[in-house]
């Protein structure tokens, strides 16, 4: 299944640049990390692709996540916030406007 990531430049030139000493048949895998009142967090690993994983390899670097996460999610943005990554849906998530419940701590 083909899949499509929005990245900017600065945060592809951040994951590539920690990528630099790695084999070449390594992927970035987008997985669910967790599930809070917010809703679902998701995360970043380096991984190898499985038979069942949707891919986006539109660039040098391939990434990758379980099929049945994209065909809840659809297709993911990453951006480069400090140290880490924002990982996160484009279309957004029904049913995750839980933040009121707990005093928006997710974010």
């Amino acid at each position: 299944m083909k899949m499509d990531i929005k990245i900017d430049e600065n945060t592809y030139n951040a994951i590539e640049k920690a990528l630099q000493d790695r084999d070449n048949s390594v992927s970035v895998r987008i997985f669910m990390a967790g599930v809070g009142c917010c809703g679902p967090t998701f995360g970043l690993s380096i991984d190898k692709g499985k038979e069942n994983d949707a891919i986006d390899n539109s660039r040098a670097i391939k990434f990758i996540m379980e099929n049945d996460l994209y065909e809840n999610y659809g297709d993911f943005q990453i951006e480069l916030i400090g140290e880490g990554y924002k990982v996160s849906p484009i279309k957004p998530i029904e049913g995750s406007n839980g933040c009121e419940s707990c005093g928006g701590g997710c974010h």
